[in-house]
């Protein structure tokens, strides 16, 4: 009974040694499969997945649509499909599967793909692995036939992310898992037989009795199974990883410790032409793959710097890329990974050579559409159906800085939403080009004007899936509407300005020309001659004054000679001063020997007016000082200090300096202080010509103007004008004189045609006085109609020019039809209509402004008859 309860109890043990035997088998070959298949989906998701030559098992992955790359053509005309690393898994276990009935299965709670959905035992296993479970092991049947179940953990890795970023995944975390199937089948008929012979052998030694060989023969015996067993077990690993390693489409080696190659794949030699023999030692490798020494070094040096990182760091190797050269000669551009295992690395290699080519295609293309969009001279974006903006070219970027991946409206505008009457969200609504105009913001802060153009980017079933917008910058046309606008009303001004002129040049004369005549009649020993001299004194400033109004409307130009500059520098400032506030205090420096400059009242005035109202715009909040100062100068070149201030010629100079202490002027403002339309002032305040003005009037003289600034100090400006040599201010005197020995009287008859009646009388008057015979009318055509009956009872006409009826040109041209010969002289206030050119066609000998006085009108008329 001991005796056969003994056996009984060894054959029990050896029995249930020999499942657990089994189980153990099957599940170390599970976990073989896993760790193979895990390190194959570890590489192609480093490589951020493979590309395969499509055929009918490899087709497209509808779910990499997204990337523009996914298929791609060869150089030599393949046809190439990107894989993912689930795609590749899949292929790769699928043939497996077919060779082994082993079966892979990526699985997850949270799948992209249908096909990756987890059955009932995957689930409930997920469920454990996400409770702190590192594997679940299970004994299943699947459609009645027995299966070992094994389920491990996928952690998310970096290179994962560009698939499962949007997931919420993040590096570290669990996001799935690998479930292998292995059939138990071969293994529990192996077991079968085991245990047959076991008992075979326990009723063999019950029968013979004897306990000692029964034992003896029975621990012989296992000791040779379980051998047999492990040779087995790691000869068909051998045989799974040689299989998975010599078909892989990925060329393949391994080194050992030395760094020598001591296995390839097939992939390998087709690609690169390389046997075991060509490249046995690492020396040999070296020399062959990278026959130039210094590159040779060079790779060697990254190598080395990418093991130590990853060794200090606990990361992975980083990738290595670089040109081999094939046992043929050809170089090829190639990606390189090391995985260290344990005794020996793999190093896998992922040719990359054409898409290398493709790339640099892709980018010269770029670079060509870049330098196209570019010379367009407009900005440019492209935006997505979100208003997104995933492109600007370089001249959006300057013009409005960099704002790719944000949203326009917010990148531009500043605002939530989408802009009201938006160009880019009507080319979405209907498909169609739409313009429109816009303003915004520069990179340096100023206020730009845009036209901004929007048409949809369609995809090739005419979905829009974008738009391009250009945005072409219109600010310097914006100013010249600006410019047109404030020229029109310059131009409104100068014809008001002109009409009244007219009329008061008119009254003038009249006033002017009677006072006159009293002045003669009272003589200058009467009381009243002083009281005459100051009306005359007071008509001459008003004509000054309605020539001054004609020159800032631009109606007329005064005449260039000798201009005592002092003396209108004072005038002008009487003029300014009574306009300024009284928190302005207005301090003169003015020498009286400043001399004589070659130009006209006008400009100095327009240089005195704009200097000064600037500073009274800079100081029109605070209050301050404004001080101008004029004094003669000399510039000479032999002192260095000046021979770097001054660039002009040197000589006598007149410098007019005009400060205020007002806030002062930014050093980048400046430099273009003097730009026509730049203006610091707010709207309303000018129009940024007023400096630009002054500068050309100085340039115009040959002179120089500069400024200086000092935040929170104040600005000075320096005009420097050339003073009149004695020799130039003697023979523009000797003119004035010559012209002042004209002799004013005469006795010739002298027709006078003007429509008002005071001022006809008036000259009637003084030609009279000057011994002439003159005739009067106020009526033009009564004029001539004297005249037609006697033609010849007249020497000259004095005509004004704006009459009723027939006007001064009008008149001159019929009279010269019945007597070219006789001269004429064309008086008026002001008139648009006349020019020099016009009135010598018409036969008129002398045009005179109103108001005339006696001497000049006396001139006038001898300068012609004489």
């Amino acid at each position: 009974m001991l005796w056969t309860l003994l056996i009984c109890i060894l054959s029990y043990y050896d029995i249930a040694a020999e499942k657990k035997k089994t189980i153990a088998i099957a599940k170390k070959e599970s976990q073989t499969t896993s760790a193979v298949a895990m390190a194959l989906r570890h590489w192609t998701a480093k490589q951020g997945g493979i590309y395969a030559q499509i055929s009918e098992h490899i087709q497209p992955s509808p779910y990499l649509e997204h990337i523009p790359d996914r298929d791609i053509a060869t150089s030599t005309g393949k046809q190439l499909t990107l894989m993912n690393p689930a795609y590749v898994f899949r292929q790769v276990m699928e043939d497996y599967a077919i060779q082994y009935q082993t079966k892979a299965h990526l699985t997850s709670l949270k799948t992209l793909n249908p096909v990756n959905d987890p059955d009932v035992w995957e689930r409930d296993s997920l469920k454990k692995i996400e409770d702190g479970r590192s594997e679940v092991f299970d004994l299943v049947n699947i459609e009645e036939e027995p299966f070992l179940r094994l389920l491990r953990p996928l952690l998310t890795k970096k290179e994962c992310l560009a698939c499962h970023a949007a997931q919420g995944y993040k590096v570290g975390d669990i996001r799935g898992a690998m479930s292998i199937s292995l059939p138990l089948r071969p293994y529990l008929l192996s077991e079968k037989q085991s245990i047959r012979r076991d008992m075979a052998t326990h009723l063999a030694f019950w029968l013979v009795g004897s306990l000692a060989l029964l034992i003896i023969t029975f621990w012989g015996r296992r000791k040779i199974l379980d051998h047999h067993l492990v040779e087995e077990t790691l000869r068909k690993k051998a045989l799974d990883f040689q299989s998975i390693f010599g078909n892989s489409p990925v060329p393949m080696v391994i080194v050992d410790k030395q760094n020598d190659i001591v296995s390839h794949n097939k992939k390998f030699t087709q690609m690169f032409g390389y046997t075991l023999e060509d490249i046995s030692t690492s020396e040999k490798w070296w020399n062959n793959a990278y026959p130039d020494p210094s590159y040779r070094a060079k790779v060697k040096a990254g190598w080395k710097e990418a093991i130590a990182k990853a060794e200090a760091s606990g990361d992975e190797i980083e990738t290595q890329v670089g040109d081999l050269t094939c046992k043929n000669g050809l170089r090829r551009t190639v990606e390189f990974n090391l995985m260290p295992l344990e005794e020996m690395s793999v190093i896998s290699m992922n040719d990359i050579t054409d898409r290398k080519i493709i790339e640099e295609a892709l980018i010269a293309e770029k670079n060509k559409l870049e330098a196209v969009i570019s010379s367009l001279g407009d900005g440019l974006t492209v935006q997505d159906r979100s208003f997104r903006i995933i492109y600007q070219n370089e001249i959006q970027k300057e013009r409005q800085g960099e704002h790719e991946g944000e949203y326009c409206y917010k990148a531009y505008q500043g605002r939530d939403t989408i802009c009201d009457g938006c160009s880019v969200a009507q080319c979405f609504a209907d498909g169609q080009l739409h313009k429109r105009e816009t303003s915004s913001v520069s990179t340096d802060g100023k206020d730009i004007f845009m036209e901004v153009s929007a048409s949809p980017v369609k995809d090739s079933k005419g979905n829009i899936i974008g738009a391009v917008e250009t945005v072409r910058d219109i600010t310097p046309r914006k100013l010249l509407e600006k410019q047109l606008k404030h020229s029109q009303k310059m131009e409104a001004i100068g014809t008001l300005a002109g009409g009244i002129a007219h009329d008061f040049n008119n009254l003038l004369t009249i006033i002017m020309g009677y006072t006159n005549l009293i002045k003669d009649d009272v003589g200058p020993d009467s009381p009243t001659s002083s009281s005459v001299d100051a009306v005359i004194e007071a008509g001459s400033r008003a004509v000054e004054m309605v020539e001054q109004i004609l020159t800032f409307s631009r109606q007329t130009e005064h005449k260039i000679g000798p201009v005592q500059i002092d003396h209108v520098v004072k005038e002008t400032l009487k003029l300014l001063c009574s306009s300024l506030p009284s928190t302005i205090e207005v301090k003169q420096e003015i020498d009286s020997e400043s001399g004589f400059i070659e130009s006209d009242a006008g400009k100095i005035n327009q240089i005195v007016m704009n200097l000064c109202t600037n500073a009274y715009h800079a100081m029109q909040k605070s209050g301050g000082i404004l001080t101008v100062s004029l004094q003669p100068i000399q510039v000479n070149y032999d002192d260095e200090i000046q021979r770097e201030l001054f660039d002009f010629i040197p000589g006598a100079y007149v410098e007019l300096t005009v400060i205020d202490n007002g806030p002062g002027i930014e050093k980048a403002n400046l430099e273009r202080i003097f730009d026509p339309y730049f203006s610091t002032k707010g709207k309303g305040e000018g129009t940024g010509l007023g400096l630009s003005v002054v500068h050309g009037i100085v340039k115009g003289h040959d002179g120089h103007i500069s400024v200086t600034s000092e935040p929170g100090v104040g600005t000075k400006f320096q005009v420097y004008l050339p003073q009149m040599t004695e020799k130039a201010l003697l023979k523009a005197k000797e003119n004035i004189e010559e012209a002042a020995v004209v002799p004013l009287k005469g006795s010739e008859r002298i027709m006078v045609v003007d429509d008002e009646n005071r001022l006809a009388t008036l000259v009637k008057m003084i030609l009279e006085a000057q011994g002439y015979g003159a005739e009067a009318f106020f009526d033009s055509n009564e004029a001539l109609q004297a005249f037609k009956k006697m033609p010849a009872d007249f020497d000259l006409i004095i005509t004004d020019m704006t009459m009723p009826g027939m006007n001064g040109l009008e008149l001159s041209e019929e009279i010269c039809k019945i007597r070219p010969d006789i001269p004429i002289i064309l008086c008026t206030g002001f008139s648009e209509l006349v020019d020099q050119e016009e009135t010598m066609q018409s036969g008129i000998r002398k045009l005179l402004t109103k108001p005339v006085g006696k001497e000049e009108l006396a001139k006038a008329i001898r300068g012609i008859l004489d």
